[in-house]
Parts: C-alpha cells; structure tokens; sequence
C-alpha cells in the first residue's frame, strides 16, 4: 500500500500573498508542511498539488529541494488535481493536507490511517463531525475512491469539493475519528499575518524538541497559557466555501 502525502498549495493565495513561501522556523511554510508529514510512519512520500497557473511553477524548486514532486493542475477542479497528482506518485492512498496547515500531527495522522486501513474506508476524516481544531484536519482518500468520482460527475461543486460528493452519495465507505480534545473550536491555520506571527510563536516553544510537537504537547501548552486559545477561538475558516454551500442549498441542489 502506497500513501502519500499530498498538500494542496497555490502562489496566488488572497488573504496573504505568497503565503506558501512565508518562514516559520526559516523555512518555507509549504516545506514545514512537507517535513512534517514525512514525520508520519504510514507515508512514503509528499507531493504538492499545485495549479496550472505560471506563477505556481516557483513551487517546483521548492518541492525538490524536499525531495519531492509538484504536479500542476486545474485550480478549481481540486479531485482531478488530488488524482493526478497522487497518480504521479503511484499512491494507492492520498493523505489531503491544505497549504494553510503547518501544525498537521504526523501522529494524528498515523492514527487516521489505522482507522482507514482497518476498515478498507474509501474516505476518512475528522471533520463529520469536527472533533480537533482546524488545522490538524486531514482527509484520506482511497485513490479508487477519487476516481469513482472523477467518472460519476462534472459538477463543479463536486469536483471542488470532493469530500461532499462522498457524504452525499451514501454509498462510500467512510470512516471518521472522534478524538477528544481541549482545542476543539480553535482555529490553528494560516490565513492572514498576524495567524503566522501565531504559528512562528507556536514553534519557538517547541526549539528545545528540534520544533517536534503534537496535538497534546499545544493541549499542555495552551492549558499552560489561556491566553493563546483565547486569541484562537471564534475565527472563521473557509468562507468561500461556506458561501458556495449557502448558494447551492437556496438554488436546491442540496
């Protein structure tokens, strides 16, 4: 079985510009994503998904210097982007992780997997319910699975949204962790300056460990300090995506 690790990345973000390239620890952020899921001890190795778009080809350097690949594909048709990418690999199982995520837990993931693999999921997540903060989330797609929905539909909802099509057809066999956690609610992802002066902050506490950490090391860290989960709690996440679900449910397709 052939799991690799695809992270979805992109030059042209809006909210903060060139947000991939931005340093934490002095590295890039895409590639502290990279390290740390090659920290995982299921994946083989990591891939970025990128677009087709020019600029997008500043990631390829990037990529290689991590020793891994990038594939360049449609910006909003996200499964023909994840299949193809995980094609390009030989994957057999894709690990999805975003490009604004540079917290993911390599044993969280580890964890995910065991799920997945114990009941031959073709999905797995942790966000039907969400039971861990936003930007520790992952999805585990079978790569049969992202096929099946590359020849079932063309609607562009779907194809950008993988992860609907699934839930909605009833007929996939999911798999989703419930874990119990005190961070619950917050949101750990980058999306704007002042949430990468955050993560910058998060990874200092951590340099004594070589920046090692997972998900009960900020639960420790954050009962610690209340002060950073208070910062953390209330912000929104995906809003283009929360739109584009408001508009498909008021035309009835939902």
């Amino acid at each position: 079985m052939n799991i690799v690790g695809i992270v979805q990345s992109r030059v042209g973000s809006q909210r903060l510009p060139k947000k991939c390239f931005s340093l934490i620890r002095g590295e890039p952020l895409v590639g502290v994503i990279i390290s740390r899921l090659l920290e995982s001890g299921y994946i083989t190795g990591v891939s970025i998904a990128a677009t087709d778009r020019e600029e997008d080809r500043e990631l390829d350097p990037v990529a290689s210097g991590y020793g891994c690949k990038c594939y360049h594909g449609s910006e909003n048709d996200i499964v023909d982007r994840l299949y193809n990418a995980g094609l390009q690999s030989k994957a057999d199982m894709i690990v999805r992780v975003w490009g604004d995520c540079p917290l993911v837990d390599s044993r969280l993931i580890d964890r995910y997997i065991d799920a997945s693999l114990r009941d031959d999921a073709d999905f797995t997540s942790n966000i039907s319910p969400r039971s861990i903060p936003a930007g520790l989330n992952v999805e585990i797609y079978k790569m049969s699975a992202l096929k099946r929905i590359l020849d079932e539909t063309k609607d562009e909802f779907y194809r950008k949204y993988p992860r609907n099509y699934i839930l909605d057809k009833n007929d996939f066999k999911v798999c989703n962790i419930n874990i119990d956690s005190s961070l619950t609610g917050i949101n750990l992802c980058v999306d704007y300056t002042e949430d990468l002066a955050f993560v910058n902050k998060i990874f200092l506490e951590f340099k004594k460990n070589n920046y090692k950490f997972h998900m009960e090391d900020l639960e420790k860290l954050f009962k610690k300090n209340k002060k950073l989960m208070c910062d953390r709690q209330g912000l929104k996440r995906n809003i283009e995506y929360s739109d584009e679900l408001e508009k498909r449910q008021k035309r009835g397709k939902l």
